[in-house]
């Protein structure tokens, strides 16, 4: 799916290496599991704002990285 992106994506990840994190996190039992850390940790962050403020933020972001 992400062949035709003509965008940046910082935390592409290769399925093996996915497919690894998944099974990491239901082997040690976590609640969920989430990567990459950088990525989903912004996010998470994120969801606090005001949502005016979060909008803002990601239009700017996704301008940023179309060409």
């Amino acid at each position: 799916m992400t062949s035709r992106a003509d965008y940046f994506m910082p935390a592409l990840m290769q399925p093996d290496q996915a497919a690894h994190e998944i099974l990491a996190g239901l082997e040690r039992g976590d609640f969920e599991t989430h990567f990459p850390r950088r990525f989903t940790t912004l996010l998470k962050i994120a969801q606090w704002l005001p949502r005016r403020l979060y909008f803002y933020l990601l239009a700017r972001a996704i301008a940023r990285s179309t060409p």
